[in-house]
């Protein structure tokens, strides 16, 4: 079986398509999207690791719009992307496979790891003014590919919150938000690819929920990335900050305390 079972009301892919695209509007701005749209996606009757794979997979169309969005803008940095690249190509393949066989509540701790993780950084990292890439040395194109693998594997996971690891990452390597979004749009979508060939063996994948949600993503996004081309930096930064802190909070009372 290459397809997954998921018996869906009408009502239900309308709901769907409304959440991903109100999510990934939210989500560009703040990141996170993911961590609404699964757990609404479980709700709607989704079993629990579709959910995690047809988001991942959807997304890279939010990815493809965004991209798109930020190039003609001028906010893509290609070096940057270069030494990102072997880890977000090699790392999903590990993580897809582990998907099919790894427990849920090791998911929901990755879930909390990675947004706490998020929230931390910003908590604690001191302010910088500087804005521009420090990827040319040698230790810093290390950390790329290293950061790269990390992210890689997290998406072939399926792991909502992926996109506040890869921006904190990104902006600790020296980038501004916008600039951090738009690179991020970028490595969140290439380790997709392999992923999906995974989830479809796996079984992971429904084509319907798929097609719906995929559209969700790319309109969701091309609205939202236009919103952070026009926001204030320090505004948007701010934003990112506290809706990391609070989707930690957030999590650790739906996980550990409901």
């Amino acid at each position: 079986m290459f397809f997954a079972e998921v018996d869906l009301t009408v009502w239900a892919y309308v709901a769907a398509f409304v959440v991903v695209f109100l999510a990934q509007m939210y989500g560009a701005v703040a990141s996170g999207d993911g961590l609404i749209i699964q757990p609404i996606l479980v709700a709607l009757g989704v079993p629990a690791n579709a959910a995690m794979a047809n988001d991942t997979t959807g997304s890279a169309f939010a990815g493809f719009s965004s991209a798109w969005v930020y190039y003609k803008n001028g906010l893509l940095s290609f070096n940057t992307l270069l030494w990102w690249a072997p880890g977000i190509i090699l790392g999903p393949i590990a993580g897809a496979i582990l998907l099919a066989y790894l427990p849920l509540i090791a998911l929901d701790i990755l879930i909390v790891a990675s947004s706490i993780a998020g929230a931390a950084y910003f908590l604690l990292r001191r302010k910088s003014k500087t804005q521009t890439s420090k990827v040319g040395t040698s230790i810093n194109r290390l950390c790329s590919v290293i950061f790269g693998f990390i992210v890689g594997f997290l998406t072939g996971l399926g792991l909502g919150g992926v996109g506040i690891i890869t921006k904190m990452l990104l902006i600790a390597s020296g980038l501004d938000i916008k600039r951090a979004s738009a690179i991020s749009s970028v490595i969140g979508t290439v380790p997709i690819f392999p992923a999906f060939f995974a989830y479809l063996v796996a079984g992971l994948i429904s084509p319907l929920l798929l097609l719906v949600i995929s559209v969700a993503f790319a309109t969701g996004s091309y609205v939202g990335s236009h919103i952070v081309i026009r926001m204030d930096t320090a505004l948007l930064e701010r934003i990112f900050m506290v809706s990391t802190i609070l989707i930690s909070i957030f999590i650790l009372a739906m996980k550990f305390i409901g």
